[in-house]
């Protein structure tokens, strides 16, 4: 091996090694933010605690922070905060789905980035929004009355609480989301409540909009 070559071989070794130390530094360094929570799902539409999006986390040091909502393209929709002191501790931001002009998002997948001016770090946090604003579609519904009980199945578009609606109140709402389900209610509760009227099926999906409601060819009479 040439002189050369030797003092070129001790150059990359050197310089592998020093990428090496800076990489598990980096690796040690405990990131200036901590405990983020990001609601990964929201309809600013809907008219349910989901209408904003949440954006939590712990600060271990003041600093001066920036937060922006970026697209799937890296652009910045909204800055919900320009380089304002914060101190340290938990802090709690909120976006409504609306860009800086006003208007609103369109769906889609977001990003929260929180610019920390001190530090010289930008992060962007784990756990991406996505704003849906389409609401689920009832595609089939079938009732079925017995003697005892009022039962219907129905099938929706999307993942969604199955909802049953007799003289227009809801009268039982399903615990799973789940594109097909059963809705039953006994006769003997609509009578207590005295309930009476069209039976109609409806359906609340994940980030929490409504569907039309779906009115059936069926009438429930005499629990007056």
């Amino acid at each position: 091996m040439t002189r050369l070559a030797a003092i070129f071989v001790v150059l990359l070794i050197g310089g592998t090694a020093a990428a090496f130390v800076h990489t598990q530094g980096l690796k040690q360094t405990k990131s200036p933010i901590v405990a983020t929570k990001v609601v990964r799902l929201f309809s600013p539409t809907c008219r349910c605690p989901t209408r904003v999006a949440a954006i939590a986390f712990g600060l271990r040091k003041a600093d001066h922070v920036s937060i922006s909502i970026v697209d799937a393209r890296g652009r910045v929709v909204r800055t919900l905060l320009t380089s304002r002191p914060v101190p340290s501790g938990y802090h709690r931001f909120t976006w409504d789905g609306r860009r800086n002009d006003g208007s609103r998002a369109p769906d889609g997948v977001y990003e929260p980035r929180v610019d920390l001016d001190d530090a010289d770090r930008t992060i962007t946090l784990p756990n991406s929004i996505r704003l849906d604003t389409v609401p689920p579609r009832i595609v089939g519904a079938s009732p079925r009355l017995s003697r005892d009980e009022l039962t219907v199945l129905y099938r929706v578009s999307e993942q969604a609480n199955g909802l049953l609606f007799v003289g227009g109140r809801r009268v039982v709402k399903t615990h799973a989301y789940k594109p097909v389900g059963q809705l039953q209610v006994p006769l003997a509760f609509l009578r207590r409540r005295r309930l009476s009227g069209e039976v109609a099926v409806g359906a609340v999906d994940l980030a929490g909009n409504l569907s039309k409601l779906r009115v059936l060819k069926l009438r429930i009479t005499g629990t007056g």
